[in-house]
């Protein structure tokens, strides 16, 4: 049955009840019913079953006249109309009643009208003439809209588009797991036809945006998630009673006329209709592939005639096509990588697959902790936790990540961490799905870490052609190929392990790959490669360094390495105490201490998913803002001069010093010795509290305070002259700014320095191993930082010993300040009941903000 709704002004009435009847036959074989707003019932409200009956119709008749364009509602309904013909593909037909300015109308004026040309109904000389002509067109539509209504996806073909590829049976809770299931949409860049960035786009408005820019390009890497893509936008665009058609064809280039492959493809994907019935403007081809056809220009000249489309490719930018102004039509897209909360996402997506949906495991604190340590664990596989990365976060790699952490078994004296083994278990993926046999594997393995080291002793992530040609020689004379080297390299550049550019140059696609082979060549090397080991250890400011280090220690267990990276921690900084946070230490603080920001329990509204959405936001912003690169690190330093260089040279290396340490005993909490573990634990929390301390040196100093106060002044007053605002505030107005800023300033030092500690340490595996060196040192640093551990990795808040902990005499006020934001920070990211919370504010003196605000009142 086919829905159809009449849209007019009530002044045109008559011209209503004269369609009716002129298209009474359409209603009386059964197909089609007719609604417009006679039929309501009175007494009954007016707009709500209006709207309802617009929503589900699948034709709109718009009774176009004067009347109806100066009527407000008559302009909601046609608006409404627009938008459902793009979201759900639904017919509008304007039918012209009277002379009026309908083509002065942007969206009216685009569609074919009726009667034939937009000859209104009034003009002709018989009027019966011209509902016969508006019954006519109305009669295609609808016999299109009945052919569309029967039009379904094979089940074969829909089975093809829920394929999640390698990740099918990838997951332990689902036997077979469903694209739908783990799809995240990824954003997009949209560049102009110069290769300009013009916006960035989200991901949930590709379809709509698809019908804004019509053609489009959409391009991304080999692992960018293209066809999964194209796979989602496929169902949305087919529930939106659209026909797209999906074509591939990479193995005969797309050879022949594009019609005859989406002819092919249609009959491939559908049944109940046959291609030739279709409404050409309904049909949106979908391409994917591009970049393999032969022929490029001849299929985009064959896809002319269709409005809506997409193509997919791996460069927008590199098509070579001559006819400049076939390519002009497009809208070029890139799929970016997922930020930091899309990563969230979709890691929760894959971690919730097979469980319960009922909504209430989201609040559950085993599921935060779940997600947590998941989270922590890809972003340190993507190398996040060192800067930018060295995997593309694109969903395969993190669900790659994910699945072969969860599959991880290993004999218990096998070298390889778990870490390790995600790393390995993608390369052999690589290779096994482009049909390397299992015996040539190692002959794959052996070349590319040959590869690797080559790259590391030349100190060039790029060989050039000769230089390539040269290790290739090298590389048969030394050993047995049991794998034709042409075989072996045009397999590793198809599957983009090895790149080669267009200039001849090679390299590795990723820089996990470099890192990883270049490591395991020095592992299975250890005794030969001492200097090289050396050289990593004391470098690890730089990311290569510090990359390799990391992946030296998932090849290898040799106490050699661990000893080399602990003295050079035990250099870092050693003119300098591990601070201790204690009385004596912060006494200067203590004074000053009302000065910090007042720390509140979250109330009941304030939920740990509203906190924890608002801390990915922050988090994208960050990683976005997060550009510069190592060189324009150095480049900096040198401007600030020798002395500020080396400082911040130590800086650097003193935390990537510490996150390599950390990735150790987070990677071998269960096969190293407990004393060997609380040794590297120490020395890395040690590390940071002697930075610490070197900062506590600065600042307390009444000449220190002086200096900085006396700049912070100037500066703030500056900003303040330059201010439009005519109420200016005093000199002293100024200096108390100055003072409270200058305090918060350094007490979010100390609370961060604190918090890195516990991130780039702590893990649940090493709860105990935490607890025994934190009580050992029985420190007010040390409490700060086993608490710290507790809560975030055991979602744990042991109120009666904080509060026996903080109250002891030599716990100064700073640093009960500091133990209370970790507290605060971690009620408002955990679910914390009303009971718990009046216990922590009770015992600890957290105040919530109901009771905040009554102190201030009183006052």
């Amino acid at each position: 049955m086919t829905k159809i709704f009449l849209s007019y002004s009530h002044k045109d009435e008559e011209h209503v009840r004269n369609f009716l009847t002129h298209t009474a036959p359409l209603k009386n074989e059964g197909n089609v019913e007719f609604w417009y707003d006679r039929k309501l019932i009175p007494g009954n409200e007016l707009l709500p079953p209006i709207d309802k009956q617009l929503e589900d119709s699948d034709v709109v008749c718009l009774f176009v006249s004067s009347y109806f364009l100066a009527s407000p509602a008559c302009m909601k309904e046609k608006q409404r109309a627009f938008e459902l013909y793009h979201s759900k593909a639904i017919f509008v037909i304007p039918i012209i009643i009277s002379k009026c300015a309908w083509l002065d109308d942007k969206e009216i004026q685009d569609f074919l009208a009726l009667p034939t040309d937009g000859k209104t109904v009034t003009s002709h000389e018989d009027v019966h003439e011209a509902w016969f002509d508006v019954y006519e067109g109305l009669k295609i539509s609808v016999d299109q809209s009945q052919k569309l209504s029967r039009l379904t996806i094979k089940e074969s073909f829909s089975e093809f588009l829920e394929d999640s590829g390698l990740l099918r049976n990838a997951h332990s809770q689902k036997e077979e797991v469903a694209l739908s299931d783990i799809f995240v949409h990824p954003e997009f860049e949209l560049y102009d036809s110069e290769g300009e960035l013009e916006e960035e786009v989200k991901g949930e408005t590709l379809t709509e945006g698809l019908f804004k820019h019509q053609k489009v390009l959409i391009a991304g890497d080999s692992q960018a998630g293209k066809s999964c893509l194209l796979k989602m936008t496929y169902k949305d665009l087919y529930k939106r009673g659209y026909v797209p058609i999906l074509v591939e064809d990479k193995e005969h280039s797309f050879q022949g006329k594009i019609s005859n492959h989406l002819r092919k493809s249609f009959e491939k994907q559908y049944e109940g209709c046959v291609f030739d019935d279709l409404p050409h403007q309904r049909i949106i081809p979908i391409i994917d592939d591009f970049h393999y056809a032969r022929d490029k220009e001849s299929i985009l000249d064959g896809l002319e005639s269709y409005d809506t489309q997409i193509v997919a490719t791996d460069d927008i930018f590199n098509l070579n096509i001559r006819n400049d102004l076939l390519v002009d039509q497009y809208s070029r897209f890139t799929i970016k990588e997922l930020k930091p909360s899309l990563r969230h996402k979709l890691i929760k997506k894959w971690l919730t697959v097979g469980e319960s949906s009922d909504g209430l495991m989201i609040q559950d604190n085993d599921m935060y902790q779940k997600v947590d340590s998941n989270l922590e664990f890809v972003e340190a596989s993507l190398g996040k936790v060192l800067g930018k990365g060295i995997i593309p976060s694109y969903p395969f790699f993190i669900l790659s990540i994910l699945s072969s952490k969860d599959a991880y078994q290993k004999p218990l004296d096998q070298e390889i961490t778990s870490q390790g083994y995600c790393y390995q278990a993608l390369i052999y993926m690589y290779l096994k799905k482009h049909g390397v046999k299992s015996d040539e594997i190692d002959s794959y393995l052996n070349f590319l870490t040959e590869f690797a080291y080559s790259m590391f002793t030349r100190k060039e992530v790029v060989l050039q052609e000769a230089d390539f040609v040269t290790f290739l020689e090298g590389y048969k004379s030394r050993f047995n190929m049991t794998v034709e080297a042409e075989k072996l390299i045009t397999t590793l550049t198809s599957i983009q392990i090895i790149s080669r550019s267009s200039v001849n140059d090679y390299k590795f696609k990723h820089d996990y790959l470099y890192y990883f082979f270049a490591a395991r060549h020095i592992s299975e090397n250890i005794s030969s490669c001492k200097d090289d080991v050396s050289r990593i250890m004391s470098n690890l400011h730089k990311n290569e360094n510090a990359y390799i280090a990391i992946f030296i220690t998932h090849h290898c267990k040799k106490d050699d390495v661990i000893d080399e990276i602990i003295l050079n921690a035990y250099c870092l900084f050693d003119k300098y105490k591990p601070a201790v946070l204690d009385t004596k230490e912060l006494s200067f603080f203590d004074k000053e201490v009302n000065q910090i920001a007042q720390e509140v329990l979250p109330n009941g509204s304030e939920t740990p998913e509203k906190h924890r959405h608002r801390h990915l936001e922050q988090h994208d912003q960050e990683e976005k803002s997060q550009s510069k690169s190592e060189d324009e690190d150095i480049q900096q330093d040198e401007e600030l001069g020798d002395e500020y260089a080396a400082i911040s040279k130590d800086l650097r290396r003193s935390i990537k010093t510490v996150e390599v340490m950390g990735r150790i005993i987070k990677n071998r909490s269960g096969s190293m010795l407990k004393a060997r573990l609380e040794e590297i634990f120490e020395e890395a929390m040690n590390v940071h509290l002697r930075i610490l301390t070197s900062f506590i040196n600065i600042i307390e100093t009444p000449k220190g305070q002086a200096e900085i106060l006396d700049f912070l002044t100037q500066r703030i007053d500056q900003i303040i002259q330059e201010s439009p605002k005519k109420q200016k505030p005093t000199r002293d107005e100024i200096k108390r700014m100055a003072k409270a800023l200058f305090w918060n300033v350094n007490f979010m030092v100390i609370y961060s320095t604190v918090k890195k500690i516990v991130h780039s340490i702590g893990s649940e595996n090493l709860i105990g191993i935490a607890e025994e060196v934190c009580n050992r040192r029985n420190t007010p640093a040390s409490h700060l930082v086993k608490h710290g551990i507790l809560m975030w990795y055991k979602k744990n808040v042991r109120v009666e010993e904080i509060a026996t902990e903080i109250n002891k005499s030599d716990f100064p006020e700073t640093a009960k300040r500091v133990m209370k934001y970790q507290i605060v920070n971690h009620c408002s990211m955990h679910s914390i009941n009303y009971k718990d919370k009046q216990r922590i504010a009770d015992k600890i003196g957290i105040p919530t903000k109901r009771l905040l605000l009554e102190q201030v009142k009183s006052k």
